[in-house]
């Protein structure tokens, strides 16, 4: 009964201090995010309106560029005809009479079995 006891003891010690250390780690990367966070909330709090403005001019440029590539491309594809027609796709299975292996297996099998014909023809050699 010794032994059990002795068992539980240092499962129990030992998850404790698993947990423990989780915890501690878990309190130490909040509180460096905390930290080297804090430079970039005090620098958006000094200009609150301009990062707005700005924002928003981002916006009106990048629907413009979407805009000018979308007419690009459409323009392109009018001037060569449109979207080249696919023909019907085709799946087959392959057939059973062709084998399906690797020539890197087939090339690994005759090294394995040149080695032991090299074995054995030095186990035969030796008596």
């Amino acid at each position: 009964m010794g032994k059990f006891e002795f068992a539980i003891q240092v499962m129990v010690i030992g998850f404790t201090v698993v947990l423990v250390t989780l915890f501690l780690l878990y309190g130490i990367l909040i509180f460096f995010s905390r930290i080297f966070s804090r430079s970039d909330r005090l620098s958006s709090k000094k200009r609150p309106l301009e990062s707005n403005n700005l924002s928003e001019k981002n916006d009106l440029n990048q629907t413009a560029v979407i805009a000018a590539i979308t007419a690009a491309v459409s323009s392109y594809l009018e001037s060569q005809g449109g979207l080249v027609r696919t023909g019907k796709i085709i799946v087959k299975p392959r057939s059973a009479a062709v084998p399906v292996s690797n020539n890197w297996q087939i090339i690994g099998r005759k090294i394995l079995m040149q080695g032991a014909i090299d074995i054995d023809k030095t186990r035969r050699n030796l008596r």
